[in-house]
């Protein structure tokens, strides 16, 4: 006997087929239902989100279309090629352009100010659910031979029983965020932008090294959790530079431009926000860049290119003994404690306070946002090495005191640089 299946029968099968296949399921039956309870659904949902849930909301993978790896198999370093899947993914998702519609009516200064206290929240986040991600992906290879290994995918799916954020999740959240600050010229969401940058060279940095595991492995997660993508990472560092930058340019052909919305039969975005009266919202990104283009970006707008490991970088100049011994060991930590005072750092004062220590170009790569992130939020850091302690960081006012035990005591002020010292 047949039997007739109604709506909540579909909304359970379209959960299950989307617990179990993730949200490429959701996105094509989405699409097979035009006019049908799909849609209507996202309609609603975003008509009743008001901005500050929406921009929240972003780390949410039911609107970002699954994105394309694409052919061609491992390779590192990073083909040109890689990274529009992402950006391609992330300009689909209709709450993404709500929230791009919305904060360019509030002025830029309240715009800056919703994008980085999202980054801020994100980050951290994105940060721990990473790491978690990695470790489980390396101990499933504790007690294999290399003939033995198999590429493992990181785990993208949230292990809350209640479905809290994912890493694929959060990941697209802060792209996102630094496409939204990148296209509407916020320049104040600069050190926000920043912090993603740092962190993405410290991942390339570590994932690019074959020491840190299989190269399946550290391929796919750089490549699927990771936030090396360099064209969208790019294209915020530029347009929040505060310098012009013409993407109509012939002689400078370096910008496309893509549509973010457009008014159709099937855009439920249009029908959200009836307001716009170009009925097209466009985003400028840059064309595909390479590794030495991204760098050069970073040198000459951010001036992070001490980041960079290169065969000409006199490392011995700063490294001490200890950190070069703990960079071969991998067992350095840092550790935040709770102060008084708290300080943002720029990446040039992070990495003139890490050199003066005695850190190894690679470790300021991996460690910087950390320590950084530590005097941000709780104003002390620790930096043990075997679980022994080799060097502490504390604001006060504007200054950062560093005791180092191979290097003594020494104070930065951020204003006025070093303290009592030639350096």
């Amino acid at each position: 006997m047949s039997r007739r299946i109604n709506s909540k029968s579909i909304t359970v099968l379209v959960f299950l087929l989307t617990s179990i296949f993730g949200v490429q399921i959701q996105s094509a039956l989405g699409r097979g239902t035009r006019s049908g309870r799909p849609e209507l659904q996202q309609i609603e949902l975003l008509n009743s989100e008001s901005l500050e849930q929406s921009i929240k909301n972003l780390y949410l993978p039911d609107l970002y279309l699954a994105s394309r790896t694409g052919a061609g198999g491992i390779t590192i370093p990073f083909p040109k090629t890689i990274g529009m899947e992402d950006i391609d993914s992330i300009i689909k998702n209709q709450r993404v352009a709500k929230v791009y519609n919305e904060l360019s009516k509030i002025g830029p200064d309240k715009a800056s100010k919703m994008i980085i206290e999202q980054i801020n929240e994100t980050l951290p986040i994105y940060k721990r659910m990473f790491s978690e991600s990695w470790d489980k992906v390396f101990k499933a290879h504790e007690n294999e031979t290399p003939s033995q290994r198999q590429t493992i995918g990181p785990s993208l799916q949230s292990d809350d029983p209640n479905g809290g954020p994912t890493l694929a999740g959060m990941r697209s959240k802060l792209f996102s965020l630094v496409i939204l600050a990148g296209n509407l010229k916020l320049e104040s969401t600069r050190p926000a932008i920043e912090s993603i940058v740092m962190e993405s060279l410290a991942q390339r940095n570590k994932f690019y090294n074959p020491n840190t595991g299989f190269e399946g492995d550290r391929f796919s997660m750089l490549r699927k959790a990771g936030l090396y993508n360099r064209q969208i990472l790019a294209t915020g560092i530029l347009l929040t530079s505060g310098k012009p930058n013409d993407s109509t340019s012939s002689e400078h052909n370096i910008w496309q431009t893509i549509y973010l919305a457009k008014d159709t039969a099937n855009s439920p975005y249009m029908k959200v926000s009836p307001g716009n009266s170009r009925n097209v919202l466009n985003l400028i990104f840059l064309k595909p860049i390479d590794d030495s283009e991204f760098d050069k970006i970073c040198q000459d707008e951010i001036s992070v290119s001490t980041l960079k490991q290169t065969p000409e970088s006199n490392e011995t100049e700063h490294a001490s003994a200890e950190f070069q011994a703990a960079e071969q060991k991998s067992n350095m930590r840092i550790i935040p404690v709770p102060s008084q005072d708290i300080l943002i750092l720029t990446p040039d004062q992070t990495i003139q306070i890490l050199q003066r220590i005695g850190f190894t170009d690679s470790q300021i790569q991996e460690h910087a946002f950390s320590i950084r992130d530590g005097l941000e939020k709780q104003g002390a850091v620790r930096i043990l090495i075997d679980d022994e302690v080799q060097a502490g960081l504390a604001v006060r006012d504007d200054e950062v005191f560093i005791s180092s035990r191979s290097k003594g005591q020494f104070i930065y002020n951020i204003k006025t640089g070093w303290v009592n010292s030639q350096r």
